[in-house]
């Protein structure tokens, strides 16, 4: 609760290789002065989440979240009354000259590898169930502001990506009506995944994550 995953891999990792480095030769720390500290960041967020900002940004969630429909996903047995989160793991090797062209599609249409892998991910669930809107929710590493990138501490949000699936989209359609999805969201992601569950007040089920059913 104190570090993410970019704060441990991206920042201290790599600061502690650097004085390990530095000390090792007697030099002195090469890191520079922190422009800003964890604190000042709770602060800037608790200023924020007072102003008129944050209700423009809820106002968005409850449209865009509004009688969300459940992801009824094919299930082999029934699941534990609370998560155990002893979930499996399933490693797939893509190609290189696979994610080449991937590359080469996301650059087309304007938009990133994750969110055409994300759109692949989407046309999956529709095949097996069908259903006309696929919801998954994603996690951002909640660093908008560039100061914040050599911090130590917890930034990640979640965001919940609704959208409306059809057969008779091709997959570029699809490619681009998740981008809009997903950039919308992205300026909206200021307001902490707990605020939004709470505005959109959903039923809550227990051992479910609300909102969503796929991360």
């Amino acid at each position: 609760i104190v570090a993410d995953g970019l704060s441990i891999y991206g920042v201290f990792n790599v600061e502690l290789a650097q004085l390990y480095k530095a000390f090792a030769a007697g030099a002195p720390s090469p890191l520079q002065p922190l422009p800003v500290q964890y604190a000042d960041y709770t602060l800037w967020q608790r200023r924020w989440l007072s102003s008129d900002l944050v209700e423009k940004q809820l106002a968005y969630w409850k449209r865009q979240l509004a009688a969300l429909p459940k992801l009824q996903l094919p299930q082999d047995h029934t699941p534990p009354p609370q998560p155990t989160f002893r979930g499996g793991r399933q490693l797939l090797a893509v190609p290189k000259d696979l994610t080449g062209t991937l590359r080469k599609l996301a650059h087309s249409e304007g938009a990133t590898l994750f969110i055409t892998l994300l759109s692949a991910l989407k046309t999956l669930f529709y095949r097996y169930i069908e259903q006309q809107e696929v919801v998954i929710g994603i996690v951002t590493a909640g660093r908008q502001r560039p100061e914040l990138a050599p911090l130590l501490g917890f930034f990640p949000n979640t965001l919940v990506l609704r959208t409306e699936m059809a057969a008779s989209l091709s997959f570029r359609e699809l490619l681009r009506r998740v981008r809009e999805v997903t950039l919308s969201a992205f300026d909206n992601q200021d307001v902490p995944f707990e605020r939004v569950v709470e505005a959109c007040n959903p039923v809550r089920l227990p051992g479910e994550t609300p909102l969503f059913r796929v991360g």
